[in-house]
């Protein structure tokens, strides 16, 4: 008759190495996983913010496209009086009769500047149009989101 020793496998120390390295990844795996998932959070904001941006773009673009005739006849009138002159269009303004140097109206002007007084959705869109200061918005909103996004990487 043998005596037989049994040997419980999980007090060998190389099965006690190798969980402790299971369980060095398994804490290092949910450590990344949070990681990534904080970084694709992230990442959906800024992709979020981008197609803010995109739709803004292109409502701003049909804006201009709808008022393409008004503005081209607006930069043509301020490029009549600055040829007649010689002076910036502010400058004339203060200095010259520019009624006199402006061609007159078309028909589509006349309905615009009677639209502009009557009209709180027409005046609205005309000025998101045309407005500087809605133009910079737009521009410092996009130049935050790409440095945001710079920032990500």
């Amino acid at each position: 008759m043998t005596i037989e020793e049994t040997i419980d496998p999980t007090e060998h120390p190389i099965y006690n190495l190798m969980k402790q390295e299971n369980e060095a990844l398994k804490a290092s795996n949910e450590i990344m996983n949070r990681e990534r998932q904080a970084e694709r959070e992230a990442l959906k904001t800024v992709l979020d913010e981008i197609e803010k941006l995109k739709q803004a773009t292109t409502e701003r673009e049909k804006l201009r496209n709808e008022f393409a005739p008004i503005i081209d006849e607006n930069e043509a009138q301020i490029n009549a009086v600055e040829n007649t002159t010689g002076v910036d269009f502010t400058t004339a303004v203060e200095k010259f009769d520019v009624g006199a140097i402006i061609p007159p109206d078309s028909e589509q002007m006349k309905e615009h500047n009677r639209r502009l007084k009557t009209d709180q959705d027409y005046r609205e869109r005309w000025r998101k149009a045309t407005s500087y200061n809605e133009f910079q918005k737009l521009k410092n909103k996009k130049r935050e989101t790409l440095n945001t996004l710079l920032d990500k990487l």
